[in-house]
């Protein structure tokens, strides 16, 4: 139990946007018909998921930062369908996170789901999405999608704490318009993969 919580102390200590805040674990939907106060049985586990930012082979010196805000993220269960996750709100700066001491940023709260195989997992993106580039706040800039859904597979078992870690690569995925006598307007493609699953027993 003292290694579970470490584990959770530290991914939580590193929150880039300041409206990050921790809040108590919530209940599914309804429709789920599972709640966190039953997390700890023979149908339910615990998710948590982390994103981290792959540094660049060649640093991309021009972006001071490029802020990625998530709305949604859902896993996909075989036998239950998507099911959401909580999410932590907020808007990620994933430049910085490529060289935080801790490089890893708290995507979702500790969120209860059905045990079984996940196959997938869905991000959904906001529009508060951010770039700075020489120090200078873009006008013109975006991503190209509104959603990523990355393929994946891990055995959610009864009573564990899953522990899952998402990776984004913007090396190179940020691309630039300029029409004449405009602003350039940038585009940050979201290169996401999905990175681990590790799972621990949760003492009963």
């Amino acid at each position: 139990m003292k290694k579970i919580m470490t584990i959770i102390g530290m991914a939580g200590m590193l929150c880039l946007a300041p409206s990050c805040k921790k809040k108590d674990v919530k209940p599914l939907e309804p429709n789920n018909n599972i709640n966190v106060q039953h997390a700890v049985n023979q149908k339910t586990a615990q998710m948590h998921v982390l994103l981290d930012s792959k540094p660049c082979s060649e640093p991309q010196n021009a972006y001071t930062s490029a802020t990625l805000d998530i709305r949604e993220i859902k896993v996909f269960n075989s036998e239950h369908g998507w099911e959401d996750l909580t999410t932590v709100p907020g808007a990620w700066d994933v430049v910085s996170l490529q060289s935080a001491p801790i490089p890893v940023a708290d995507l979702t709260e500790h969120t209860a789901i059905h045990t079984g195989t996940i196959t997938q997992v869905k991000l959904v993106f906001g529009s508060n999405n951010k770039l700075v580039v020489n120090d200078q706040a873009a006008s013109c800039y975006g991503l190209s999608t509104k959603e990523v859904i990355l393929e994946m597979h891990g055995e959610i078992n009864a009573n564990t704490f899953n522990e899952m870690v998402i990776s984004i690569d913007i090396c190179g995925n940020i691309s630039v318009h300029q029409k004449y006598d405009e602003d350039p307007c940038y585009t940050l493609k979201p290169v996401m993969a999905f990175q681990s699953l590790t799972s621990t027993q949760i003492p009963q």
